[in-house]
């Protein structure tokens, strides 16, 4: 995903204009760094125990970042997982930096 490409990032602009969703954001944010260290990604059930939000409230937000390209999902089993999409955050620091 590439900067210039001013579309995309009013997309994820307007995905992380709802104030729960970039809540949620930052919070894969922190544990992206945790990801690596081995401690595992977080299921949409983890995540949803983090927010006074509803289970459905909370994968429907994971959706819209889904959309936006913001995050990543992997479903293992019953479970899906979620992380951060290391292009998105870069073509944001793209975006700014210019």
């Amino acid at each position: 995903m590439e900067y210039q490409d001013k579309g995309k990032i009013a997309e994820i602009l307007k995905a992380l204009a709802n104030e729960n969703r970039l809540a949620i954001f930052e919070y894969l944010r922190q544990r992206h760094a945790f990801v690596f260290k081995g401690q595992g990604t977080p299921s949409v059930g983890e995540i949803a125990s983090e927010f006074d939000l509803a289970l459905s409230t909370v994968s429907h937000h994971l959706k819209e970042l889904y959309r936006a390209g913001l995050i990543t999902c992997e479903r293992r089993g019953k479970h899906v997982f979620c992380v951060v999409n290391q292009a998105a955050l870069e073509a944001l620091e793209g975006y700014f930096a210019r």
